[in-house]
């Protein structure tokens, strides 16, 4: 039996694989990581309690609450329109 060291840096990247240069990370949904450290603390928990309360607010729901003037929100009827109206506003704002 020969055993043949190889150098990553003589060898071309693509054949690194096949010549056991490489030895690719395992898949997550192969569980070969240990993970049971990693659980949320207090105050996470906390946080994602408070998030999973909160209630859905659409875009155009915040935008007539103050945001933006409500004759400018008539003008915008899809939310394509709505879109390019906030990246105009948000340019702008950014750019003062």
């Amino acid at each position: 039996m020969v055993i043949v060291c190889q150098q990553a840096d003589r060898v071309p990247h693509a054949d690194w694989l096949k010549l056991g240069l490489l030895c690719p990370m395992p898949r997550y949904a192969d569980c070969v990581y240990y993970s049971s450290r990693c659980r949320p603390g207090r105050g996470e928990r906390l946080l994602l309690d408070a998030m999973q309360r909160q209630t859905r607010v659409t875009v155009r729901e915040v935008l007539q609450h103050g945001v933006a003037q409500p004759k400018d929100l008539k003008k915008y009827q899809t939310d394509a329109e709505l879109d390019t109206f906030l990246q105009v506003s948000l340019h702008r704002l950014l750019n003062n």
